[in-house]
């Protein structure tokens, strides 16, 4: 049976399942690189950490913390995987799997998004940012379609 939804998936963009989703993904292109770089380069999957809270960021609606012990404000976990010279250290080439967070106008996630993005392109390193998720605030000069 064809989707009732042409050209996305909405169990990707469920905001239950994206964690799952985002994970897979990374450790799937985490294990492609590493294996493609060899010694000259190290890949690893780094994470930006932001604390949130549902009066004051937007973004928190799309994000369904998993709470053991209450928390004034959860702690997100946001990774990302970054190439690096194995002599120097120096990032050279980092890849943003896209959250919804990543995409709501002001929201924390968006903004440690944007902060990390900035960072890199100052240092001189590639950005890529793979953006599975029709929903959400996209960046009219970085949309690129292949």
């Amino acid at each position: 049976m064809r989707s009732p939804f042409p050209g996305m998936d909405p169990y990707l963009e469920d905001p239950i399942g994206w964690p799952g989703v985002h994970h897979l993904l990374l450790s799937s292109i985490h294990e492609l690189l590493a294996s493609a770089v060899g010694p000259s380069y190290v890949v690893r999957v780094e994470e930006r950490v932001y604390v949130t809270d549902p009066s004051s960021d937007p973004g928190y609606a799309v994000l369904v913390p998993h709470v053991i012990e209450p928390l004034l404000e959860p702690e997100i976990h946001d990774r990302t995987i970054e190439i690096r010279d194995a002599r120097s250290h120096a990032v050279v080439a980092a890849i943003d799997l896209l959250s919804p967070a990543n995409k709501v106008a002001n929201s924390r996630g968006r903004l440690a998004m944007l902060k990390k993005r900035t960072l890199l392109r100052r240092a001189h390193a590639h950005w890529l940012e793979i953006d599975l998720l029709r929903a959400g605030e996209r960046d009219p000069g970085m949309c690129q379609a292949l």
